[in-house]
């Protein structure tokens, strides 16, 4: 394709695909946008961007640029806000698909496997003891009704479990319901009374 080619297709409203070489309207309905260029459309169309994002190369770029963002400074800065957002996303998540969990074990038993083996002694006891946190968790759900209304603030919100007295003792006097704004409070005030 030669950029005479490419010029007239412009001006007819076509976009010719750098790859694949068919003509199409030049709409983001067959190519993606991209601001950088002066048209604000990608050079390959939809179909062939999707060809290379399925290929190998594509799925080793994807994870090479993905790590790549993650390690850099705005990355971790966005990875820190969502986290802090979305503090029990995939708590919830993994409750609501229980048998996602067993799905993975019997396809990728050497995964878990191999992953255990290079895990630290320390790493295995907080691993331990998120197992134990989360089976007294799922013990006073069960035990313990859920109410309509935050324990401190009194207002009607998405409640979550919290632990009063940072035990995680088998006890649900030792737990109450709180809001999500009400239940980082508490854990950051219990925090600074412990230090003390």
């Amino acid at each position: 394709m030669t950029e005479t080619e490419n010029n007239e297709s412009q001006k007819s409203n076509t976009k010719i695909c750098t790859k694949c070489e068919k003509e199409l309207p030049a709409t983001f309905e067959y190519f993606y946008r991209k601001e950088s260029i002066k048209e604000g459309l990608r050079s390959q169309c939809k179909e062939c961007v999707k060809e290379y994002q399925q290929s190998k190369k594509g799925k080793e770029y994807k994870k090479k640029t993905n790590k790549k963002y993650r390690e850099s400074e705005k990355g971790k800065e966005t990875i820190k806000k969502w986290n802090e957002n979305n503090h029990d996303y995939f708590p919830q998540w993994h409750e609501n698909h229980p048998e996602w969990r067993e799905k993975y074990k019997q396809n990728h038993p050497h995964r878990i496997r191999d992953y255990f083996r290079k895990m630290k002694k320390d790493d295995l006891r907080k691993y331990k003891q998120y197992l134990e946190y989360k089976k007294i968790h799922e013990w006073v759900k069960r035990n313990k009704p859920k109410q309509e209304y935050c324990t401190i603030c009194n207002e009607i919100k998405e409640l979550e479990l919290s632990n009063i007295s940072g035990e995680y003792k088998r006890d649900i006097t030792d737990f109450w319901y709180l809001c999500n704004h009400c239940h980082r409070l508490f854990d950051k005030i219990n925090q600074t009374h412990k230090k003390q």
